[in-house]
């Protein structure tokens, strides 16, 4: 590596551990003891490689197990999250702030294709620690990228996501001031 991504890397790994923190303290005080929020590792990534053998899981075009550390590679600005359940890991995500810095995009958030305690309330889970991210890099929008069907999107709208097609060299997402 040189010099400038180590810097890069270890500024936005400040920010990443400030964040996960701070979205720990806001979850709601009858799971904050038992979730943990971790960025992605390799014992996350092995567990991502037996979901994606589950017959459980949707088809999905992106896989952790495969494509994680070369992405975070070229992301040092990333949030990197593993969201954990007491053992369980229930969910990964992946994003980074936009050019411009006014938004934090949601790339990726894939959830643990066996049911757990917090399968209802994962998303929620999630965006508390984007909106930390976002708040602490000075962004004030969260872009969810890509959704994969009609029924995520009128499952964002339901949390004040605004659903916006593709133009330009914008791809599809939805959006939502902080």
């Amino acid at each position: 590596m040189n010099l400038k991504h180590d810097v890069a890397e270890n500024k936005y790994q400040q920010y990443r551990d400030r964040a996960l923190e701070q979205a720990r303290r806001n979850l709601p005080i009858q799971i904050r003891d038992k979730v943990k929020f971790r960025n992605i590792d390799n014992e996350a990534l092995l567990i991502a490689k037996v979901w994606e053998s589950s017959p459980l899981r949707k088809e999905l075009p992106w896989s952790f197990a495969q494509g994680f550390k070369k992405w975070a590679f070229r992301h040092p600005n990333r949030l990197d999250l593993a969201v954990w359940y007491e053992n369980n890991l229930c969910s990964l995500s992946i994003g980074f702030p936009t050019k411009t810095g006014k938004s934090m995009r949601l790339d990726v958030i894939e959830k643990n294709p066996c049911n757990y305690p917090l399968d209802k309330s994962i998303f929620a889970i999630n965006i508390v620690a984007f909106e930390e991210f976002a708040d602490l890099i000075g962004a004030d929008k969260i872009k969810i990228m890509r959704p994969l069907n009609d029924r995520l999107i009128n499952f964002y709208r339901s949390y004040g996501f605004i659903y916006q097609k593709s133009k330009g060299s914008e791809p599809e997402h939805l959006w939502k001031y902080l």
